[in-house]
C-alpha cells in the first residue's frame, strides 16, 4: 500500500571557467518514495576537463547530503 511515485523539484547552477566547472544544486520533494515524507538532497561538485584529448573527457567529483523525514534525519 505504499506510494512509489513522487514528484521532485530540481535546481542546479554551474559555470564553466575553462579549467574547472563547479556545480551546486538542490532536489526537494514533499512526499518521497514509499510515503517517507519530505526529502531534500543538497550537493556540490566539480568537473575538470582533461586537455589535449580527442574526446573531451572530464574528471568529475560530487558530494552531497540527503535528508528524509521518515528516517529521522530531516530538519
Amino acid at each position: 500500500g505504499l506510494n512509489y511515485d513522487f514528484q521532485e523539484v530540481v535546481a542546479a547552477v554551474n559555470y564553466d571557467f575553462g579549467f574547472v566547472i563547479p556545480t551546486v544544486g538542490i532536489n526537494h520533494t514533499n512526499q518521497f518514495f514509499g510515503d517517507s515524507g519530505k526529502a531534500t538532497y543538497v550537493y556540490g561538485g566539480v568537473k575538470v576537463p582533461i586537455p589535449f584529448t580527442e574526446f573531451s573527457p572530464r574528471v568529475v567529483a560530487n558530494v552531497g547530503r540527503q535528508k528524509v523525514e521518515a528516517n529521522g534525519t530531516y530538519g
